[in-house]
């Protein structure tokens, strides 16, 4: 037997070290700040690769935030901002979080 089998079984398949799901108001707010910083890059006529580009990121990464698929540290989002020419706060705001 695998030496962390039993262990994984016991958290659900989980690898040690690994943490659980993500809450539901958190998965939320993540698509909800997504779908935000989207339309406001939408609004602009940016696609994803220019504004992942401008940030030095790879488009998928971009697709992946806008999803909420992907947790963002604040100074990604202050540089997300900053390339929209937006105000974190407005872009918070705006999420209606």
């Amino acid at each position: 037997m695998e030496p962390f089998a039993l262990l994984r079984a016991n958290r659900g398949g989980r690898k040690p070290g690994q943490s659980g799901s993500r809450s539901a108001p958190v998965v939320a707010g993540q698509r909800a700040l997504g779908n935000a910083i989207r339309r406001a890059r939408t609004s602009q006529g940016l696609t994803q690769i220019e504004l992942a580009e401008s940030l030095g990121m790879h488009r998928t990464q971009l697709g992946h935030v806008e999803q909420g698929k992907k947790d963002c540290q604040l100074s990604t989002l202050m540089r997300l901002a900053d390339a929209l020419g937006l105000p974190l706060s407005m872009l918070v705001r705006s999420a209606q979080l």
